[in-house]
């Protein structure tokens, strides 16, 4: 059934962005909201040690980003992934541990994490209500939740959202995730539970074969500063409330 491709981690074969893989515009864009959220985490926790909860972190790759300033990490992905070098090395590391669990119910202790991200699985998440409550449960007080995910309200999706192109790609994408949120959208959710930071949005090059490479790099330039609402990616920045907020 199609709503069972949606879920975290399973597999989808790629189908949404295959092109997107096979010509390295994926790998490039996720340097970009990496760098982001590194940026993100950095502002907030400086060098002090973390431990991180990472909500759908597939095969843990943010644990060798961050880890300078890890003192541990939970990987919570559902999801199976083969045994490659990399993953072999970070199960070496007693910091680093694998929790295959659902994001609604994740077996942490209250207050166990300084840092939860997420990046582009929050819409596989079936109940992200009850995703979000568990962000909230597993924060220390002014702890930081990052989340990126795609952004429906990009300029290239406003520019064609009442085209037959858009109704049919809307209704595939919607085979695959269980929401397709604006970045205010994503930023109101959020703010249930948490203080909302920073809101924004990075890359605004979609991908379009062989005028992305050249385009990106400008379209970021001028989008970040004149459209930091309608790039491709939302990334939203939270925090927990103290004791004296």
């Amino acid at each position: 059934m199609a709503t069972e491709r949606r879920h975290l981690a399973e597999d989808q074969d790629d189908i949404l962005i295959a092109g997107a893989l096979a010509d390295g515009y994926v790998t490039t864009t996720t340097v970009t909201i990496v760098n982001a959220i590194l940026g993100e985490i950095v502002t907030v926790r400086g060098s002090a040690p973390s431990d991180v909860i990472d909500i759908g972190g597939g095969e843990g790759d943010f644990f060798d980003a961050l880890n300078p300033i890890i003192r541990s990490y939970v990987n919570v992905d559902p999801g199976q992934y083969p045994l490659t070098a990399p993953m072999i090395a970070r199960s070496t590391d007693p910091r680093f541990a694998i929790l295959k669990t659902s994001a609604e119910s994740i077996d942490r202790p209250d207050a166990s994490a300084d840092v939860v991200l997420s990046l582009a699985a929050w819409d596989h998440i079936p109940h992200a209500d009850r995703a979000l409550a568990e962000v909230e449960r597993l924060l220390r007080p002014g702890g930081v939740f990052v989340v990126a995910l795609n952004n429906r309200g990009s300029w290239w999706k406003r520019l064609v959202r009442y085209t037959p192109y858009w109704r049919r790609r809307s209704a595939f994408i919607a085979q695959f995730h269980f929401v397709q949120w604006t970045l205010a959208e994503l930023k109101a959710h959020v703010g249930r539970r948490l203080t909302v930071t920073k809101a924004y949005s990075v890359v605004f090059c979609p991908h379009i074969t062989h005028v992305w490479p050249s385009a990106l790099p400008a379209l970021n330039a001028v989008g970040n500063r004149l459209l930091p609402r309608l790039g491709g990616v939302s990334i939203v920045v939270a925090r927990k409330a103290t004791a004296d907020t």
